[in-house]
């Protein structure tokens, strides 16, 4: 169980993430001008999903158990999204 104060530390963060999610799309929106974009959370998804998982598994070291416990996702999901994006069941080992 966390405390308080951890919990209000990590509503903040997400707030930030957020935060910059809104930034940059407004940035995105204004390059776009009148044009209107297609399938955005399609390409959304695929922007920040692989980044993510890479980072995540460097914070990890390659624990793939960790670093599903910090995404959210099982570990077999997380094993499908590394061999999707990298070709590999082992990335981010350092």
């Amino acid at each position: 169980m966390i405390s308080t104060e951890e919990a209000v530390s990590l509503q903040q963060k997400n707030q930030g993430l957020s935060q910059q999610v809104n930034e940059v799309l407004d940035r995105y929106f204004s390059i776009l001008g009148n044009k209107e974009p297609e399938d955005l959370y399609g390409k959304l998804m695929v922007e920040i999903e692989k980044p993510m998982i890479e980072s995540v598994m460097r914070h990890v070291r390659g624990n793939q158990s960790k670093a599903a416990r910090i995404l959210g996702i099982s570990r077999g999901t997380l094993r499908k999204k590394l061999a999707y994006y990298f070709n590999t069941m082992h990335v981010g080992k350092a």
